[in-house]
């Protein structure tokens, strides 16, 4: 996996709102260390779940991510879209 670059949303289930950060980060050789050994230490997590659209031709995040691999100028954009729509999952998942 090649990560070009990254934004960093806050999702706070104490939080009314997220925050929704504009400034994108460029990766660098520590940065793209972090992530890589992030990446490897949850890929073997004895945790990990495997994940699987309700409704696969109609779902925000993966329509989000295909918009953000075939335009990567709406990088920005889906990625709020999608940090809004986890946000709003947590804040519902908190109440129960």
């Amino acid at each position: 996996m090649i990560i070009h670059k990254f934004i960093i949303h806050v999702l706070d289930k104490n939080s009314d709102v997220p925050i929704l950060n504009d400034f994108e980060g460029k990766v660098n050789q520590e940065v793209d260390g972090f992530f890589q050994k992030a990446i490897k230490r949850i890929a073997k997590d004895e945790d990990l779940r495997k994940g699987v659209f309700k409704d696969y031709n109609d779902n925000l995040i993966k329509n989000c991510c295909e918009q953000i691999i075939y335009d990567e100028s709406t990088f920005l954009k889906n990625s709020k879209e999608i940090a809004s729509y986890l946000f709003d999952v947590m804040k519902i998942n908190a109440l129960h």
